[in-house]
């Protein structure tokens, strides 16, 4: 059996190796952002003219960061490529481009899987594919990979929490679980407004609502398992406030619908 390639000089110079971005979205730039300011990666970073406002404010912030309008330049001179283009663009995109056996290739395009990614970008073979999300800018938050990759792991743990999947099964799972970032941005901003409304100054009421939501969502971070099921209910008191508003989105069945829209989220992404 072929034996796995894997850049055995991966560790010792991780911060001098070349980067490709094809696709300078909000994710790809948020990335290159944390990578650039919150880890310590010091290599050339070679980034897609789309969207040519961010990549041409990534050059203008970064001088490891270089330009380029073809994206077969960015793969030439990259050891690892980033994909980050539309679901709907990855394969033209990469049809249209050859890579190297020895290359690294992380799609972080939630649609698409390993088998289509590795059909199209032959003869590259060391692809994975991954979820991360805005506040990697900053250095936090998850940082899904599947299959594990321990070459990228040193990298990545540098803007968030590595968390290795098995499987797409379970890449697909964390993938549902992404969707539910606006969610909880709309939830916050529902309190603060409500606590406007009723007489609170807006930078005040804003204040409380994502100071508030950031302690409880910090909270979670040490609890195993079983203890995160049962967080809710070490709020309540009988007849208490926190009851009174958990009890009543529950016989409301918001809980229900919310698990509803998770499972029409799977079923899409199922379909690629």
């Amino acid at each position: 059996m072929k034996e796995p390639l894997i850049f055995c000089s991966y560790q010792a110079k991780e911060i001098f190796m070349k980067l490709g971005l094809i696709g300078t979205g909000i994710i790809g730039e948020a990335f290159i952002r944390g990578l650039l300011t919150k880890g310590t990666f010091e290599g050339d970073v070679f980034v897609s003219t789309r969207s040519e406002s961010r990549s041409t404010r990534l050059a203008k912030d970064f001088n490891q960061v270089s330009v380029f309008e073809q994206n077969q330049d960015i793969v030439n001179q990259s050891e690892i490529v980033i994909l980050a283009v539309l679901p709907e663009q990855v394969e033209d995109v990469i049809r249209g481009l050859t890579f190297r056996a020895d290359q690294i290739l992380l799609s972080i395009v939630s649609s698409i899987t390993l088998k289509s990614l590795a059909d199209w970008a032959h003869p590259c073979e060391k692809i994975f594919r991954g979820i991360p999300l805005p506040p990697i800018e900053k250095g936090i938050g998850p940082f899904p990979i599947c299959p594990p990759a321990p070459e990228l792991e040193s990298l990545l743990s540098k803007v968030g929490t590595v968390v290795s999947l098995e499987n797409e099964d379970q890449f697909l799972s964390v993938a549902v679980g992404s969707a539910m970032m606006a969610m909880f941005y709309e939830v916050v901003a529902t309190t603060a407004s409500y606590m406007e409304e009723t007489g609170l100054p807006a930078t005040s009421a804003a204040q409380y609502a994502s100071s508030m939501m950031h302690a409880l969502a910090d909270s979670t971070l040490d609890a195993d398992p079983a203890e995160l099921q049962s967080l809710s209910e070490t709020c309540l008191t009988p007849g208490g406030l926190n009851e009174q508003v958990l009890f009543g989105l529950r016989k409301s069945g918001w809980y229900d619908s919310l698990r509803g829209e998770m499972d029409g989220i799977k079923n899409r992404l199922s379909k690629y």
